[in-house]
């Protein structure tokens, strides 16, 4: 619940000049970070400022300046079982006048894998299965008492009747559908399943079996219906294997 005085300034959002202004560094900051760079002979017009000024790319910089620059060994990095490949450091420094102002340089030691990151589903091995609902945990919904311990098999297994009754929503009835919406985003080739939907709430919220969705494509994207994409797979566990990563 919000009180005054922030009641009052509820969705007074920032613009986005506002919040570029609201995060940028100090001129000085500017200035001393562009005298190292001058100093290195790196021209402005290879410096490119963006975010208000709190974000700093430089193009066109040959890998003799980075070392330099930063006091590195820049190498190429092959990882063996992406086939990628990257230019990194294992270490790098700043002068001791930046550490203050300069929070992080990248790309610098961090080696995470570049590829796509994918949601995927997993089945719990030997996990609780639900193929008629949670139809009984709805009949006792009915008469819990908020503030009482939830019934047991929320332990084992959650439900939308189970968040009901930890959240204690149970009587709660939406103030404003013709206004809120929620938006889901797809990405990868996972495409939300109008089918997959209608299956879920009739286990286990009929109220809400009817619902619908529409759905907005961008940039080309595609809503295949016959094949959502969902990539479900047992849930296995290698020890002992390390990222991959060797040098060359």
């Amino acid at each position: 619940m919000l009180t005054q005085p922030y009641a009052c300034r509820y969705g007074a959002h920032l613009s986005k000049e506002q919040v570029a202004e609201l995060v940028a560094p100090h001129p000085d900051t500017l200035e001393l970070v562009g005298s190292w760079l001058a100093h290195h002979e790196v021209p402005s017009s290879a410096v490119s400022i963006t975010h208000g000024g709190n974000w700093l790319t430089i193009y066109n910089v040959p890998l003799t300046k980075a070392n330099a620059l930063l006091g590195a060994e820049y190498q190429f990095y092959h990882h063996v079982e992406t086939n990628e490949t990257v230019i990194r450091t294992i270490s790098y420094g700043l002068p001791t006048a930046l550490h203050e102002y300069v929070q992080t340089v990248a790309p610098t030691t961090y080696f995470g894998a570049l590829r796509a990151l994918r949601q995927t589903s997993k089945l719990a091995v030997n996990g609780p299965k639900l193929p008629n609902g949670d139809l009984e945990l709805q009949d006792v919904s009915a008469t819990f008492v908020p503030g009482t311990p939830v019934p047991p098999s929320c332990s084992s297994a959650i439900t939308p009747t189970c968040l009901r009754m930890l959240y204690n929503t149970l009587t709660y009835v939406p103030q404003a559908t013709s206004k809120n919406k929620l938006g889901v985003t797809g990405y990868l080739e996972q495409y939300a399943s109008q089918s997959d939907l209608t299956y879920f709430l009739t286990l286990f919220r009929r109220d809400a079996a009817p619902a619908q969705f529409s759905v907005v494509t961008v940039n080309g994207g595609i809503n295949n219906q016959s094949q959502p994409g969902i990539e479900v797979r047992s849930v296995l566990y290698v020890e002992g294997v390390d990222n991959g990563w060797t040098w060359m």
